[in-house]
């Protein structure tokens, strides 16, 4: 468990916010949503470009991140681990093609 994982185990268990996997995968998409929301309210939904920092995104990615640290802690998954075995497949596709997603046609 990586260090931010274990600030939030901390913080979810001291206030005792612990949550089934089910409801921390849904909220995890509903701040997602939020986050990408502030980002189309920031720039008149993509009409303009993103002026500098951003309170209300800063707040937003936490809230993102944070979410995503209870599912990885509810699933006993390693944020480090995992980013290693995403980085390890994008490296792949990219020896083959000059881009990493999965459904890029050349």
């Amino acid at each position: 468990m990586n260090s931010i994982q274990q600030k939030v185990d901390r913080f979810t268990t001291a206030h005792e916010l612990q949550v089934s996997v089910a409801v921390s995968l849904l909220d995890l998409v509903s701040e997602v949503g939020e986050l990408c929301k502030e980002y189309l309210v920031e720039t008149n939904y993509g009409r303009k470009g993103k002026s500098g920092e951003s309170a209300s995104l800063d707040n937003e990615m936490g809230d993102v991140i944070y979410s995503l640290a209870v599912v990885g802690n509810c699933l006993g998954v390693d944020f480090e681990h995992c980013l290693d075995l995403a980085l390890d497949k994008y490296k792949q596709r990219l020896s083959t093609s000059p881009h990493p997603g999965s459904n890029h046609e050349n």
